[in-house]
């Protein structure tokens, strides 16, 4: 049995990666799912009712690294937070200032070889579906399609191609840091706009300001949905959700909805890794 498996750097980091995944926390304990009483929740059921079905595949290496999931935004960097640095942020400037800072990361590895050729080789794994690997998907307009190359050509189902994008959690990436990239990248507005399903309570609703300022993690198998979210729906949210699951207008949310907020934070800061947030 000692010549079973022969060790290798990519190997192994694919499989921590499989496993490192952080869980949601409630009341200092780890979950083995996101908002566990979303589907108990009449607004949220209809919302994943409503994209029950859609067509999604996963994008190539190329894609990804081109929409930003790229090594040196991994948590294998290994860097603390930068100063944070926002851009201008002085009303009807147009001096072009974004702030964030220069993409790159340390490409030091105690194990040996190029962390990048490394990340791209766990990533190109990843993206052939190995059993296990988790998905992030983001329910927005914005999100991309993509048409990828035979053989790949179908989705899971058989479906036709070109499809939405199904972003793999990779090795060196947790499911919250893909579903935070995916809402900076892609959100464009608050899911609930306009899609209220309870018409007698929607007076006492508080103003949908449209806006994609979280996103709202729900777990579903393998697959995190990632609903962007305003803050006034999602305080009109929690004002429904109690510990037992469901209750019209009651108490707050008790920690059982999962949100990334979309702030900008990160970028700000230098993408650090999830432990240096």
């Amino acid at each position: 049995m000692a010549n079973f498996r022969t060790p290798e750097a990519v190997g192994d980091r694919i499989a921590a990666g499989m496993q490192h995944d952080r869980l949601p926390l409630f009341n200092g304990e780890a979950q083995q799912d996101f908002s566990p009483s979303a589907h108990a929740h009449p607004d949220i059921a209809t919302a994943i009712d409503q994209i029950r079905g859609e067509a999604r595949t996963r994008p190539d290496v190329r894609w990804l690294e081109a929409n930003g999931f790229t090594y040196a935004r991994s948590n294998a960097t290994n860097r603390p937070a930068s100063p944070t640095n926002y851009g201008c942020e002085a009303q009807d400037c147009n001096c072009g200032d974004t702030g964030g800072h220069p993409d790159t990361g340390v490409l030091v590895d105690i194990r040996g070889g190029n962390p990048v050729d490394q990340f791209r080789s766990g990533a190109a794994i990843s993206v052939r579906e190995p059993y296990g690997v988790k998905e992030v998907h983001l329910h927005d307009p914005n999100v991309p399609m993509f048409k990828p190359n035979l053989p790949w050509s179908m989705t899971a189902d058989g479906g036709v191609t070109p499809s939405l994008v199904a972003l793999p959690v990779m090795f060196d990436y947790s499911t919250e840091r893909v579903a935070r990239a995916a809402m900076e990248r892609f959100a464009s507005r608050c899911y609930w706009t306009g899609r209220w399903t309870r018409s007698a309570d929607k007076l006492a609703r508080s103003y949908c300001s449209r806006t994609a300022d979280r996103g709202l993690l729900v777990s579903s198998g393998k697959v995190t949905r990632v609903f962007p979210i305003c803050d006034s729906c999602a305080w009109d949210l929690a004002k429904d959700v109690t510990p037992g699951g469901w209750e019209r207008g009651t108490g707050e949310d008790g920690g059982r909805l999962d949100y990334v907020v979309n702030d900008g934070w990160d970028r700000a800061a230098n993408y650090p890794p999830d432990k240096n947030r």
